[in-house]
């Protein structure tokens, strides 16, 4: 039988098959992506290891902060604290939006030791991903309004907190950026390691329409944080999902401070 020739060029490895080398000199550490005919192009927008469990696990930990949170609340308004005024509405907000950043902050470090604003989706964007926000909230408005007139909104009550100075601020200038770095930036982008753009955005849009208590605008908000997280999709940033929510608040905080004068 023929012995095959090796230095045939049909034998020969081609550029695929190579393994990927590091250009890091001698002694220096291993990049943390592969590099060299095998790498298929600039590091993914989301880090490999923040993975489903962690979303998942960053969720608990919210959660379980936000349950803490609401025995010192309760405990507050057992001692005399009006729960319906402004002042004690802003407190308890803000309250639980830092239990949220603390939640995907813990989880996040239980697989990336040193985060960084990026490591949340809080990079430049194109001229472009303003139109595709225009686009995004476009959409959003219609099928807010097409919800609203099936479900009769006469019957829905828009909350009246939001017409005091205090809450308006937190609705339009803090709840956008936490909300959006927790639900998309941390949350959605977690979850679609392992779930896929469609599960990803569709699951964590339901938990940011679950987490407001109040089931009457729960599929309303659930329309938002989906539409928010195809918009990261097509931007990679969460920018323009910060700029499409930070709009919705002050367009509702608008019409609040509009019914509440007439």
């Amino acid at each position: 039988m023929e012995s095959i020739d090796q230095s045939d060029s049909h034998f020969r490895p081609t550029p695929a098959d190579t393994p990927a080398t590091s250009v890091a000199p001698p002694g220096a550490p291993q990049a943390q992506y592969p590099v060299g005919p095998a790498a298929t192009g600039p590091p993914s927008d989301i880090d490999p290891r923040m993975t489903w469990k962690t979303g998942l696990l960053g969720l608990a930990f919210a959660i379980g902060f936000v349950l803490g949170l609401g025995i010192f609340i309760a405990i507050g308004v057992l001692a005399g604290a009006n729960e319906k005024s402004h002042g004690f509405v802003f407190v308890a907000s803000l309250l639980q939006d830092v239990a949220l950043l603390a939640g995907a902050f813990f989880a996040i470090r239980t697989v990336i030791p040193n985060p960084s604003w990026e490591t949340f989706g809080l990079r430049r964007f194109k001229k472009s991903a303003l139109l595709w926000t225009l686009l995004a909230f476009v959409a959003f408005f219609v099928f807010a309004s097409i919800y609203g007139l099936i479900v009769n909104p006469k019957d829905q009550d828009i909350d009246e907190d939001l017409g005091g100075p205090l809450t308006a601020v937190f609705a339009i200038g803090i709840a956008p950026f936490v909300e959006e770095l927790f639900f998309r930036g941390f949350l959605y982008r977690a979850l679609r390691n392992g779930w896929g753009v469609a599960w990803a955005a569709i699951g964590s849009g339901l938990i940011f329409g679950a987490i407001h208590f109040q089931p009457e605008f729960l599929v309303p908000l659930a329309g938002l944080g989906i539409a928010s997280a195809l918009l990261y999709e097509k931007t990679k940033s969460l920018w323009p999902c910060i700029i499409l929510h930070g709009t919705w608040n002050t367009i509702v905080v608008f019409l609040t401070l509009v019914l509440d004068v007439q």
